[in-house]
């Protein structure tokens, strides 16, 4: 969810104390190739949710009594929550609450923030339940690989995991399950919860006072959008989402259903580049002459290759790869169909129906 409200809260300093959580969940999810839904306050003070399985409130700091209490509800009713940072620590006047006001779901109570100022202000992660199916995954248990902290000795068997992000410190409260410890102290003398599990009602809920989404946007690594990614499937008690890609990194993938006429619109972009993603956001500016170069110009197109498209929604009989009008053939799944797009230039679309 993008909150306005919160927006307002911190005014310019929006994108690094807000956004940058935003859109580190977003970036997680975009590279996966789920579904994605952005929503606002207004959809939760509508209680609209209809076809939302799993909520995402990535440190939404303002949430009225209102959106509170549908989220409650929503979750109470069998869906997920991954929330993070001071998520519910306003409500709609922009006054300050003494808890979260979703405490009873994350099973904790918070004690103290801090924002993120550097990239020398790392988090440790300790791992203290790795075969919990968030965090039995070899993305995350790979990086616990120590032989660097000790290059004239055998290497210990786990070590810290650092993280680049703003934290929130919060004391457990029972009924929720800590899943990784989290300390800002170089020897690790001090250590807080830094990611729960819980289950509240019939839904699930993953809590974040490490705060990964913003390490997501700031400074990326693979376990940490993995540990997003299985905290989202978790929540959603493994129930998979109706449409996705398998597709690399630079793919990006939106999906659109056109229920009157049984249809999936699936849009394909190969956002590979010749000239770098990073040279978008460079600024250089040459004395007297208003230039902010350089100007990103495509070159070139690499092709990607054999995507995999996976709908798992009833009725569906044929499948073509747009402009090319190309006809894909169907293989049934146990659970759908599948469809390969052998080649993918800039951009394509697959229409399902």
């Amino acid at each position: 969810m993008a909150s306005e409200q919160t927006r307002l809260l911190l005014g310019k300093d929006t994108l690094p104390k807000y956004f940058s959580h935003t859109l580190g969940a977003f970036r997680a999810v975009l590279e996966r190739h789920w579904p994605v839904r952005v929503m606002s306050e207004y959809d939760l003070e509508n209680a609209d949710l209809q076809g939302i399985r799993v909520l995402v409130l990535p440190d939404v700091r303002v949430l009225s009594d209102r959106s509170t209490e549908v989220v409650r509800r929503f979750v109470k009713a069998g869906a997920g929550l991954v929330a993070s940072g001071g998520t519910g620590l306003f409500d709609a006047n922009l006054t300050r609450r003494t808890n979260f006001s979703l405490a009873d779901l994350f099973h904790a109570d918070y004690v103290a923030s801090h924002e993120l100022k550097s990239r020398e202000e790392a988090v440790s992660l300790w791992l203290a339940s790795p075969d919990h199916p968030i965090l039995h995954d070899p993305a995350i248990t790979g990086q616990e690989k120590t032989a660097w902290r000790n290059p004239t000795g055998p290497p210990a068997d786990r070590g810290w995991l650092e993280l680049v992000a703003g934290w929130t410190a919060v004391k457990a409260t029972s009924g929720g399950q800590v899943l990784a410890l989290m300390s800002t102290n170089e020897n690790q003398a001090t250590v807080s919860p830094g990611l729960l599990a819980s289950s509240y009602g019939r839904g699930r809920v993953v809590y974040l006072p490490a705060e990964l989404d913003q390490a997501m946007f700031f400074y990326p690594n693979t376990y940490i959008s993995a540990m997003l990614l299985n905290a989202m499937k978790w929540v959603a008690q493994d129930v998979p989402p109706p449409v996705e890609v398998d597709g690399p990194l630079v793919l990006a993938t939106t999906f659109r259903r056109q229920s009157l006429q049984n249809r999936v619109v699936v849009h394909l972009l190969n956002d590979q580049s010749s000239y770098g993603r990073h040279s978008i956001y460079q600024k250089l500016q040459l004395p007297g002459q208003g230039l902010t170069g350089p100007w990103a110009v495509r070159r070139e197109v690499i092709p990607l290759h054999d995507i995999k498209v996976h709908c798992r929604i009833p009725g569906i009989t044929k499948a073509r790869q747009q402009p090319e009008n190309m006809d894909l053939p169907l293989t049934k799944t146990s659970d759908g169909i599948e469809v390969t797009v052998p080649r993918l230039e800039m951009y394509s679309l697959v229409v399902l129906e």
